[in-house]
């Protein structure tokens, strides 16, 4: 807690004295010392209250009269946590004067001498029935003791002088010349509130580890109050050692109930930091030194500093999360807590708002330790009670009752972000919870969160009249937070609205420039797609006619040599005569048929034998002879092409015989009468 680094990294010259005591300057060290050296002279470490003290210190051994904390326990301070400790401080420069021992809490500069018996008795661990400091014992302690203190860092004893070798006291926080500090005592000390009001020291601890108490606990116990400006007594309630009584029986002190309410609030603070068994004592300032000093009101303080000696017989605590033997027995615990924190509540002062809120939060502990997956919010040993499907909806009802009367006890107390939180969470089961909408609107509002205030209140305002009245106070607001911020910048958030709007204009504009070159892109590839398919299909066509073209000629050459190699008779010999379809023509002109038909006619097996060699007789054969040599095969070449059809016959018919046929006797008739 002390140290936050070594002194390994600093050049430091250090004397070394001898046991003699014999000079003071001594040998110088020949390395650095280590932050827990004995007998050697260093910096005191970075101080940790009073910023402005410099020191030089160096622990000794073992010292007459000291005695060692509390086991693992070492001085500390902080926000709550004040260590009260009581010191021997010697003057050295003054022939070891020695200065009677005080008692002080770290951080303060006031304490008390401390009487000799008191002394004796912390160091042969003896217990004294305690007693408060009387007024006249206080002393003014120095910012240089509780630096020193802090800085002894587990050892009993060291000395301590000024860093400025001039002696500047003011520098050294009142540290005049070389003194012996001397630990005889140290004890943990709380400040219970933080301000210096309610400080907690504990004098005994129990045998064994009691329990504390919680809100609510019934409690036995004793106490006595002094006046701290007199130390007279003024109150006391019982014996503290647990002598018997005259009937036999030990006195435990008086039944109070914890927060009710009926004792001054400082008290039930130390009774709450408190096991069972244990005793401790208060210093209460006068801010806090108000209310009744028992149960019964009587006597009650209205602004007084005293001193409080307290002493905790027994507790019996209410059951915690988890420790109710059913579900129902947990739901009856939170309808109950519901009903004390209403009444609470009722009574309308920032105490009652405090406690209402108390009950509340302890009945929705107890419920949702019940919920399922939430059973580690259990008291830890306590075993898992989880409810049934037809127990929840229950739960959850109460649950929700109970956080939203929280919720209105915390905006009661002013604590906005807490009311926020416990109506979030009711909006997460409900989320058309109007008293969730209404109440949450509220807080956020104070929070100064007036854009989702107005979102939670309009869905209200329809309904409530409040809500409509806190809506529109809430837009009149936004309205002159508006107008203000626009006077003090000068048209600032003008100027920022107006780039941006650029920056989207142009941002629009680019995406749609991009958008328009996307798309001529896109029909442009269409076009050359389109192009390539009528280029391809051009090209398809034109060799179509190409080679449409070389068969024609091929098959004009073909016709032209046969109509060169077969004999036509002259046309005067030949009859007129009809062509049968199908006889191929050459140059426009069809070929002779009657040469065709005398021709000698081919044997079945020359047929067979011209068709497997791919020769072919009659008026056709060079026809076909030409076409197969144009792709390539002709006679003699095993060729599977397939052969043009062997020679064919056209027949020439005469004219046709007249039809004789009968008229219709109609007609008949009409022919003999003419006749």
């Amino acid at each position: 807690v002390f140290f936050s680094q070594g002194f390994k990294n600093m050049s430091v010259s250090a004397t070394v004295e001898d046991e003699s005591d014999c000079d003071e300057e001594g040998v110088q060290a020949s390395a650095g010392p280590t932050a827990t050296a004995v007998n050697v002279w260093m910096p005191a470490p970075e101080p940790k209250v009073f910023k402005q003290v410099q020191l030089h210190m160096r622990r000794l051994g073992a010292v007459d009269g000291a005695v060692l904390q509390e086991e693992g326990y070492r001085p500390k301070y902080g926000l709550m946590h004040r260590s009260h400790c009581m010191v021997q401080i010697d003057e050295l420069a003054n022939d070891q004067t020695k200065v009677s021992p005080l008692e002080f809490c770290l951080g303060e500069t006031s304490g008390f001498t401390v009487p000799k018996n008191r002394v004796c008795a912390a160091t042969t661990g003896n217990t004294l029935p305690w007693q408060p400091p009387h007024h006249e014992q206080r002393i003014d302690v120095a910012p240089w003791l509780t630096e020193a203190v802090l800085a002894l860092e587990g050892s009993s004893a060291a000395e301590f002088e000024s860093k400025d070798a001039v002696g500047n006291e003011a520098a050294a926080g009142g540290l005049s010349g070389r003194c012996r500090l001397t630990l005889i005592e140290a004890k943990p000390s709380l400040d219970l509130l933080g301000d210096g009001g309610v400080v907690f020291r504990l004098l005994d601890r129990p045998a064994t580890v009691g329990a504390k108490p919680r809100d609510l606990a019934r409690i036995s116990a004793s106490w006595r109050v002094w006046f701290m400006r007199n130390s007279e007594l003024i109150l006391s309630t019982g014996t503290y050692s647990g002598d018997a009584c005259a009937d036999g029986t030990s006195k435990k002190g008086r039944e109070i109930v914890v927060d009710e309410g009926s004792l001054m609030v400082a008290l039930e603070l130390g009774f709450k930091e408190m096991e069972a068994g244990s005793r401790a004592c208060l210093r209460i300032s006068e801010e806090w030194g108000c209310g009744a000093l028992t149960a019964e009101g009587n006597p009650n303080l209205r602004g007084a500093a005293i001193w409080a000696e307290l002493l905790l017989h027994t507790v019996e605590n209410e059951p915690g999360p988890g420790e109710h033997p059913t579900v129902a027995a947990a739901l009856a615990f939170a309808c109950t807590k519901k009903q004390q924190g209403n009444a609470s509540l009722a009574l309308n002062t920032q105490a009652d708002y405090s406690r209402a809120c108390r009950r509340y939060r302890a009945g929705m502990l107890v419920l949702e330790a019940v919920l399922p997956g939430k059973a580690g919010k259990a008291a830890p040993g306590a075993a898992a009670l989880i409810a049934t499907d037809d127990q929840i909806p229950g739960v959850q009802d109460v649950l929700k009752a109970l956080r939203l009367n929280a919720a209105q006890a915390e905006l009661k107390r002013s604590h906005w972000k807490e009311a926020v939180a416990l109506c979030s969470e009711v909006l997460l089961s409900d989320p058309g919870n109007l008293k969730a909408h209404f109440r949450r609107g509220l807080a956020e509002a104070e929070l100064g969160n007036l854009a989702s205030a107005a979102s939670d209140l309009r869905l209200v305002a329809a309904t409530d009249r409040d809500a409509r009245r806190e809506l529109a106070r809430i837009e009149a607001l936004r309205q002159s937070f508006r107008a203000e911020e626009k006077s003090t910048f000068g048209g600032v958030f003008d100027k920022m609205r107006k780039s941006d709007e650029e920056r989207e204009r142009r941002e629009q504009e680019c995406q749609k420039a991009e958008e328009l070159r996307k798309e001529q892109e896109k029909k442009e590839e269409q076009r050359r797609a389109n192009e390539k398919r009528r280029a391809e299909e051009e090209e398809r066509r034109r060799k179509k006619a190409e080679e449409e073209e070389a068969k024609k000629k091929i098959l004009e050459e073909a016709v032209a040599t046969g109509e060169g190699d077969a004999p036509v008779k002259p046309a005067q010999q030949q009859p007129p005569k009809q062509v049968a379809s199908g006889v191929p023509f050459a140059d426009g002109k069809p070929v002779d048929p009657e040469a065709l038909s005398k021709q000698t006619p081919a044997t079945p097996g020359e047929t067979a034998a011209s068709l497997t060699s791919g020769t072919m007789h009659g008026p056709l054969e060079s026809l076909d002879q030409q076409l197969l040599k144009s792709v390539g095969s002709g006679p003699g070449d095993n060729s599977k092409l397939a052969m043009m059809p062997p020679p064919f016959e056209s027949k020439v018919t005469d004219k046709a015989p007249p039809v004789d046929y009968q008229l219709p006797a109609f007609l008949r008739r009409g022919k003999k009468g003419k006749a």
